[in-house]
């Protein structure tokens, strides 16, 4: 029908009213008019913003924050409120010290081995970790960091990656699963191991040598997983699941791509760091190279091996990665003891 050609002032200014007077924090939408086939039609731009979460006043924010879903508009669970918040106040949580007992010598030296051992070329000491920001001194306390317990206690419950392997291309029957619970740089190497432990493995001799060639490369398996526990979402009660089929693997993790990013801008190198202290320390242990270039070398690696894109999936509460099996046949097959999970 389009709008009177008198009263689209009027409506333009009542519509930037309705907004302000509806949404907390403050909105400043962009808004213009245009005529399209003889009709005049107001335009709302409203630009991603920094002061995050919005919400609706009526509902206050522990109602009122509400994200879209496919063509859905659902209300925000409690977990993506805090996220949200954190964003806005440009915050990682994982650099958080949050209510917990104080670090023992014997752990906060745990790991610094680890990172030596990772990293192969500067000792750790206890002040580093500090300076780091894994770890603080309180009241003569030492205190840990989301950060430190992720990579040295593991106590946070849902800070997990559980792995599968199914019969057939959905879950319903188990050949094998594992859950583990470690700290996260030792969940990675366990998933790692598990998935090519579980994918078949062809030979190429080169001279006197055999060398074995799993049918996805491992190095693309790593850089997934490692992926999938650098960037999860922490506050969300879910866990990491590597899921291997008889047609592909599937990596799944909790929250969706961070911070506004889109997968589009993902697959042209850009990068938004959801956990910022565990990617430095990823980092600085040597588990991950440079932000940013992950997405293309796994594209490049599974070029390279004759396989088909990677095929990615985001929305407000995960994020999944799927390579198929297309070379299956050229490799032996795993063996099968099968185990029906409950309906």
């Amino acid at each position: 029908m389009g709008i009177e050609n008198d009263k689209v002032f009027k409506f333009m200014d009542s519509l930037a009213n309705m907004i302000s007077e509806t949404i907390e924090s403050q909105i400043t939408p962009r808004i213009t008019f245009e005529t399209i086939e003889d009709k005049t039609i107001v335009i709302a731009e409203i630009a991603c913003g920094q002061n995050q979460p919005y919400f609706i006043k009526s509902e206050w924010m522990a109602n009122g924050v509400y994200i879209r879903v496919t063509a859905t508009t659902r209300k925000t669970e409690r977990e993506k409120v805090k996220e949200l918040m954190l964003w806005g106040e440009d915050k990682s949580y994982d650099k958080i010290f949050e209510n917990h007992e104080p670090v023992s010598e014997d752990s906060a030296l745990k790991l610094c081995h680890a990172i030596e051992k990772y990293n192969k070329k500067n000792p750790v000491s206890l002040e580093n970790l500090i300076s780091w920001g894994l770890l603080k001194e309180e009241n003569g306390k030492v205190l840990p960091s989301i950060a430190f317990r992720l990579l040295e206690i593991g106590d946070i419950h849902f800070a997990q990656i559980h792995c599968g392997v199914f019969r057939g291309t959905d879950k319903v029957f188990f050949i094998d699963r594992k859950e583990y619970t470690d700290p996260i740089y030792e969940q990675i190497e366990n998933a790692y191991s598990f998935v090519l432990q579980h994918i078949n493995i062809g030979a190429k001799i080169e001279g006197l040598y055999r060398k074995d060639i799993p049918e996805i490369p491992a190095e693309a398996i790593r850089e997934l997983i490692v992926n999938a526990v650098m960037h999860r979402n922490y506050l969300a009660h879910s866990y990491i699941q590597v899921c291997i089929y008889d047609d592909r693997l599937e990596i799944t993790s909790p929250g969706g791509l961070y911070g506004g990013l889109t997968i589009e801008q993902m697959l042209k190198g850009s990068s938004s760091i959801r956990n910022e202290l565990v990617a430095d320390i990823f980092l600085k242990m040597g588990i991950v190279e440079k932000w940013g270039t992950g997405i293309k070398r796994i594209h490049d690696l599974c070029k390279e091996h004759g396989l088909g894109e990677v095929l990615y999936s985001a929305d407000d509460f995960s994020f999944t990665a799927t390579i198929m099996r297309t070379r299956k046949d050229l490799f032996e097959p795993v063996a099968e003891n099968i185990t029906k999970t409950s309906p």
